[in-house]
């Protein structure tokens, strides 16, 4: 076990160093619906400076040695939200429970320490999936690759990327790498439709990526993500 959580730990290391070098992140649209942006969320939910963007071509494909806990943060939609790990690939939820917790349409966003639900996925590496009930998309999955292209109205460009995500950076994690993904539901792309927070698992690093994440990682230690960049296709 101490070899696994080695393992997720190095894995956090290798995310952050890739991030700082090549930064590809998804815009997350400003709200003004009058619901809490995903940077109030989070500003809420860890305080400000406390959690950095990973790299959206390094949160497609997730990893654990075992189980995973997942918690939620915040829901900002009328659809209900059901959160599922699934195979590579795949758009079926797998894995003990499948799916791993649901939660109600509504407008939630949770200051206090949430509960928390275990899951294992049925294989490593795997995917994350959002299903919403009744909502312009059919599911969200954290590999852009399955999902339907839907156009931003406020710029005219499909996007694919449907899931993004944060590392905390707290001195409370600092010893168990933790995450926080969070799904886009819709067309307006302010990423705050279901908020979850997970431990015990990491992101992937782009395959064409972890050399150069590891080699900056020997000499300079991870860096904390900077910057944004759009993740759309014309």
């Amino acid at each position: 076990m101490k070899y696994m959580k080695s393992t997720v730990v190095a894995m956090a290391g290798l995310v952050l160093a890739t991030a700082t070098s090549r930064a590809a992140l998804t815009d997350v649209e400003t709200v003004n619906n009058g619901e809490a942006s995903l940077l109030t969320i989070m500003n809420n939910q860890y305080g400000a400076g406390n959690f950095a963007r990973v790299d959206d071509t390094s949160d497609i494909q997730w990893t654990t040695g075992g189980s995973g806990a997942a918690s939620f943060i915040a829901i900002y939609s009328g659809a209900a939200q059901t959160l599922s790990t699934t195979d590579l690939g795949s758009l079926t939820p797998s894995g003990n429970p499948a799916p791993i917790f649901s939660v109600p349409a509504s407008t939630i966003n949770s200051t206090v320490v949430p509960p928390v639900t275990v899951f294992t996925p049925a294989n490593s590496p795997f995917l994350f999936l959002d299903k919403p009930t009744g909502s312009v998309s059919a599911y969200s999955s954290s590999d852009p690759s399955l999902n339907t292209p839907i156009i931003d109205p406020a710029t005219g460009l499909a996007v694919l990327d449907r899931m993004v995500t944060f590392l905390l950076t707290g001195a409370a994690y600092a010893a168990t790498p933790t995450y926080v993904i969070a799904f886009e539901d819709g067309n307006d792309f302010d990423y705050n439709d279901l908020v979850v927070q997970v431990s015990g698992v990491a992101p992937v690093p782009e395959s064409t990526t972890i050399v150069a994440g590891a080699l900056l990682l020997l000499p300079f230690g991870a860096g904390a993500l900077r910057g944004f960049r759009k993740n759309r296709i014309a």
